[in-house]
């Protein structure tokens, strides 16, 4: 008769390293995306600017307000379609979910847009984009939303505070 108990016990140890490995790559997937998600912020956080020739205010405005409500409604699919395919490269449905899903739980049922102002930025790889800084209400709190968006009216930056 042969011991398998060994070879389980291997296997076992095996499958917690795997496991241990998977959750390492995704902590670091989400520190990276946070601090590309940070990094515009801060980029669209300067003084502020009007908007560039080519943007409309109404326009970059309406776009950050439906990926307000797409996120608070749970429909991460629908606000990664309107990512550029950087930001879908850097950030998916899942991630983004794993990310700020809990939060919004949190927050409980939306319910408005408290304030709302737009400034602009810059920077070598995007060129000139819009930031649409939104404070949004919600059953149990507020959150404060900073969506990018370029002039091809695709989001360039999101965070959430």
């Amino acid at each position: 008769m042969m011991d398998t108990g060994k070879c389980s016990e291997t296997r076992n140890t095996q499958n917690n390293k795997n496991r241990k490995k998977g959750n390492k790559t995704k902590h670091i997937k989400l520190m990276v995306t946070s601090l590309l998600l940070g990094l515009i912020f801060f980029l669209g956080a300067c003084a502020p600017k009007e908007l560039p020739e080519g943007f409309d205010e109404a326009n970059v405005t309406a776009i950050a307000k439906e990926v307000i409500v797409q996120m608070s409604e749970g429909d991460f699919e629908a606000v990664v379609e309107q990512f550029t395919p950087e930001m879908k490269k850097a950030l998916d449905a899942k991630a983004l979910e794993d990310s700020v899903g809990g939060m919004l739980k949190d927050l409980g049922e939306f319910k408005g847009h408290k304030k709302v102002s737009t400034t602009s930025s810059k920077n070598e790889e995007i060129g000139e984009f819009a930031v649409v800084i939104i404070t949004s209400t919600y059953e149990n709190g507020n959150a404060t939303y900073t969506i990018s968006v370029d002039k091809n009216d695709q989001i360039v930056g999101l965070y959430l505070k």
